[in-house]
């Protein structure tokens, strides 16, 4: 390992850059092979790869904004909340501090390297390597389950996607969609949405926490709150139903108040589909309530019930096998509800990578 300067952070990732990729002035991506110590008290998934974001001027102060941007940006562009788990992780167990460069075995070259992750010597690095100017951008899981069970779809996977020199892809494997993109002047789109599309980038931030909360949040659960997140951002994305243009006079205080043509709800309704109007009382409950719903006490409460009560093997009752199936429904909705909002937020994010790329 050479000695080098500057300073670096780390950032968990399934794909690894071929070879380093600059995406910020002074910055660098670099595969590395990460020692045991950076990755075995992690609860995440540590059979991932790990790249840093290596800043190369010792001189200069390590932009911990940008790799904040990155940590969520690849988390988003990915779909992998183990990213923003680690780094999540790293900020609790360094406080943010970053490695030295002379501290991390750097690959600069996958192609070439024969080097094993620590954690497994049989799984060569190399195998996750792709070059990140055609990186795969992952679009949506199953496109062709998109029904919400409403009349229409209630947000549609695009017919034509904008073509890329490698266009799209579609991997039997997992039954996914993914679009080549480049990464630095996606990062670089990502991070010009505060100026151009400052709601976006709120709306892809809040999605990439909502991924991740329950991968780091261990004492206290409420799936209530994945389902009232995900259609606040959907809430967001509909905008405020028309304003009418005549106002009405109060009798009492003799204002003039300025009302919508429609009402919240049915501007949401309008705009999504009635298959989300259980998921939007659900985000009532939880924001005007403060009602609570974990997942998984719910299922054990049935379960420890009936053995309570009853030989192990005799079946539930049918008072428990309703609320059991009624429980998977709510965690089967959410979970849909999340792919469904992040087919959105990658339609609205693509719109402006293309005129990115245009320009």
């Amino acid at each position: 390992m050479g000695e080098e300067s500057g300073d670096s952070c780390l950032i968990l990732s399934k794909l690894l850059p071929l070879y380093p990729c600059e995406v910020h002035e002074g910055y660098l991506l670099r595969a590395i092979r990460p020692s045991e110590g950076m990755l075995e008290q992690s609860e995440c998934n540590i059979y991932n790869g790990c790249m840093a974001l290596t800043c190369n001027d010792e001189t200069a102060e390590f932009s911990y904004r940008l790799y904040k941007d990155l940590v969520i940006f690849h988390s988003f562009i990915s779909d992998d909340p183990e990213t923003y788990e680690y780094a999540e992780w790293l900020e609790h167990a360094r406080s943010a501090k970053p490695y030295a460069n002379s501290e991390i075995e750097f690959i600069d070259d996958l192609m070439t390297s024969d080097a094993c992750h620590p954690c497994d010597d049989g799984l060569l690095l190399r195998e996750c390597g792709v070059d990140f100017r055609r990186y795969p951008f992952k679009i949506i899981d199953d496109p062709q389950d998109v029904a919400t069970g409403g009349d229409q779809f209630a947000v549609a996977v695009p017919e034509r996607w904008t073509p890329l020199e490698g266009g799209s892809s579609f991997r039997l494997d997992d039954q996914s969609l993914y679009e080549n993109v480049d990464y630095r002047v996606a990062l670089g789109t990502f991070r010009g949405l505060r100026d151009i599309d400052v709601s976006l980038r709120n709306q892809i931030d809040l999605y990439v926490f909502t991924r991740s909360i329950w991968h780091t949040a261990q004492m206290y659960r409420n799936d209530y709150l994945s389902a009232a997140f995900y259609i606040a951002m959907l809430e967001s994305i509909a905008g405020q139903p028309k304003a009418c243009s005549n106002k009405i006079k109060c009798p009492q205080c003799r204002q003039e108040i300025g009302h919508s043509v429609t009402s919240l709800e049915k501007h949401f309704m309008k705009t999504y589909g009635k298959w989300f109007k259980e998921l939007r009382g659900i985000r009532h409950k939880f924001f005007h309530e403060v009602a609570h719903f974990d997942f998984a006490d719910a299922l054990n409460d049935i379960y420890d019930a009936s053995r309570g009560r009853k030989p192990e093997k005799e079946p539930l009752s049918r008072d428990d096998q309703k609320r059991e199936l009624e429980y998977f429904r709510i965690k089967d909705d959410t979970d849909k509800l999340g792919k469904i909002v992040r087919k959105r937020l990658v339609e609205l994010f693509l719109k402006h990578y293309y005129d990115a790329l245009a320009r």
